[in-house]
């Protein structure tokens, strides 16, 4: 009579990776996970990319970020569906969908990295150095607008123009200054020329208008241009001149070509303070607006992190509605300069930056902070440390597929795990499972290399991608959490982790939201291409092929040092709804002790038909050890494959380890 007892491993609940010994693993886990994802509470073979867009950037040419740029101009009844490609070679690409073409659109030096952000109608763009903080050359922010891709701000004017008293009007007698400034399509306005203003003031009698002649005009940028004043000056202050007073918008010139105006006014009609553009940045001149290391929007305000090599513990704030204007004084943070190394500025600045809960988080490599809208300027806002200890990578806070989700957490990656944030730093890290993987392949090399967090909130996966500063592909992580509750309680236990691979390469991910819903994208040199979910149809589609699925189970022992005798694997696979038919085979590895290999069984080649179809293949075995582990290799023509048991019959031979095994 056959004693050998079947032991069932299901349930599987993805890779553990927290010590470096087998027997470590737990019984429902896996201590080696490649290309798997889950249905339900069964491992499958991850579903394939297929190819979405195709160009060609060149041989060489990695990408490292995708971003889409989706809007609708109701006015041009043209919608604008673009992705924005940057690669290591620091250039930024161009493709858009409409008619398949591809173009490069800005260059940087190598090594540089981009954030991009949407506001309205267009995508503000900074430019870092080496995927962390500040611009050791230095690349102004830019914005695309579906068309082109220019500097953001604009230059004041340059040009002179010619003030008088003459005609009859109201204007106050006395002494006043007069400037222009440009107003660009974005709604920026530049602060008055200052090569442009005349250096005397413009004196009246008080039964005047003044006369406005030789107004500049600007570039293709400028849509109107403003006229500013200081109000009647009884008293010139000596080598004074317009910027040396508070001066107010007091006329709008709605156009480009307009060169004279007249202006009749009394000073109580002064009302509208103009005197902060005398502290902005202004464009591509002398005082250029940066880029920096992340971007985001806080209380209807743009927000640049490290904005420059030299102020890398900086964050500059716009005005609100205002995302070009940045005040120099009074719109700036400089906040725990204490913590930057001389020797490694580059490391030591902000990295990223989000909102949640109503509150500014602000992250550095190893510490965190938050700031809140107190309704003062920002300069006067206060700052609390929020963890002097965990920070984030570059790109290390998860983002969602689109920015209007409401998710009542964020997700930060850093170099000792992935975190569940709501305020603080939830302990354990959700990576807790693979921390021993995380720590060997994630190390203070990513401190200068390039990283993406991806949260599918409707799919509850989460997608971490890194890769060298050269673009070597360090390693991808899935994290399934659908047995997580919304709350994200016991996430620790109910997570399932996975490594993938990819066999075309791809080097850079993103989420997008369309019309279609949501999909996780891929992108090399050559495509991009977008993960099927279970249940779409793979028919008359280019997909990836040749995805091979590794898993090993955790070892198998009797008691104390007891002997297993194994004499039968029995594999459970079905099919899951989609319409395909295939020929899979699999491939069975056994262990023994130490994790030596002992042994490896007849590869198991079965068809499984369309629909729910069930088969359990059986392998007859022999197999004697003291530890057991089954390595399962599956390379899958069906992606549809659900593995959903590993049966095992058993027993237990010597009770101690026998003689000759010693």
């Amino acid at each position: 009579m056959d004693q050998h007892q079947p032991i069932t491993i299901e349930n599987i609940k993805g890779l553990w990776s927290r010590d470096p010994t087998l027997g470590s693993v737990p019984q429902d886990h896996l201590s080696v996970s490649t290309n798997v994802d889950f249905f339900g509470s069964f491992p499958i073979v991850r579903m394939p990319f297929s190819t979405k867009y195709t160009f060609d950037l060149g041989s060489g040419v990695v990408p490292i970020r995708i971003f889409h740029f989706s809007y609708f101009d109701s006015q041009a009844s043209v919608l604008y569906n673009q992705y924005l490609i940057s690669t290591t070679d620091g250039d930024l690409y161009m493709y858009d969908v409409s008619d398949g073409s591809i173009g490069l659109i800005y260059s940087a030096l190598a090594g540089y990295d981009y954030d991009f952000s949407m506001w309205g109608n267009r995508c503000y763009i900074a430019v870092s150095y080496y995927g962390y903080c500040g611009n050791a050359v230095d690349y102004p922010l830019q914005i695309w607008n579906g068309v082109s891709i220019r500097d953001a701000g604009g230059n004041a004017p340059t040009a002179n123009f010619v003030n008088t008293a003459s005609g009859t009007g109201v204007v106050q007698a006395g002494n006043h200054f007069y400037g222009i400034c440009f107003e660009t399509d974005t709604g920026f306005i530049t602060p008055p020329g200052l090569t442009a203003t005349p250096t005397t003031a413009l004196v009246t009698n008080g039964s005047q208008s003044v006369s406005l002649t030789s107004i500049p005009t600007g570039d293709s940028t400028v849509v109107a241009r403003w006229v500013v004043a200081t109000k009647t000056i009884p008293s010139v202050i000596p080598s004074s001149f317009l910027y040396s007073y508070q001066i107010f918008f007091l006329q709008r010139i709605g156009d480009n070509t307009t060169t004279s105006a007249t202006l009749n006014y009394y000073d109580s009609q002064l009302l509208n303070d103009a005197s902060y553009l005398l502290d902005i940045y202004n464009g591509t001149g002398a005082a250029p607006i940066p880029g920096g290391s992340s971007l985001c929007v806080y209380h209807n305000r743009l927000v640049i992190t490290a904005p420059s090599i030299d102020h890398v513990s900086d964050v500059l704030y716009s005005r609100i509605n205002d995302p070009e204007t940045f005040d120099s004084v009074q719109g700036i943070q400089t906040i725990d300069v204490q913590s930057e190394v001389a020797t490694d500025v580059i490391t030591t600045g902000f990295v990223d930056s989000q909102v949640f809960r109503d509150t500014l988080y602000l992250t550095k490599l190893f510490s965190t902070y938050g700031t809140s809208d107190t309704g003062q300027e920002p300069a006067f806002w206060p700052v609390n440390v929020i963890d002097s200890s965990y920070g984030s990578y570059r790109h290390g806070i998860a983002d969602t597929a689109h920015a209007g989700e409401s998710v009542d957490y964020l997700l930060i990656a850093n170099n000792s795990g992935l975190f569940l944030f709501t305020g603080y730093f939830n302990r354990p890290e959700v990576s807790w499972k693979v921390q021993l993987t995380w720590q060997i392949n994630l190390d203070l090399n990513l401190r200068q290399a390039y990283t993406s967090l991806h949260n599918d909130t409707f799919r509850k996966k989460i997608y971490f991608n890194s890769r060298t500063a050269s673009g070597a592909q360090v390693g991808t992580y899935m994290c399934d959490y659908n047995d997580v509750p919304s709350d994200f309680s016991g996430y620790r236990d109910l997570v399932r982790w996975s490594l993938w691979n990819f066999v075309a390469t791809f080097s850079a991910f993103c989420l997008v939201y369309d019309a279609d819903g949501v999909h996780y994208l891929a992108g090399n040199n050559t495509e991009i291409s977008q993960l099927l979910n279970v249940g779409d149809s793979i028919n008359g589609i280019p997909i990836e092929s040749g995805i091979t699925m590794t898993f090993r189970t955790a070892e198998f022992r009797g008691s104390d040092e007891g002997m297993l005798h194994v004499n039968k694997v029995r594999l459970r696979v079905s099919n899951s709804s989609n319409p395909s038919s295939s020929i899979t085979t699999s491939q069975i590895n056994v262990y023994g002790t130490e994790g030596q290999p002992i042994a490896q069984l007849p590869n198991l080649t079965f068809g499984l038909n369309s629909g729910n179809s069930i088969i359990e293949p059986t392998i007859l075995t022999n197999l004697l050890s003291q530890r057991l582990s089954f390595e399962i290799i599956i390379t899958d023509q069906n992606p549809t494959l659900v593995i959903q048991k590993l049966i095992l019959f058993a027993k237990e031979t010597y009770r101690t380890l026998p003689y000759q095994y010693k």
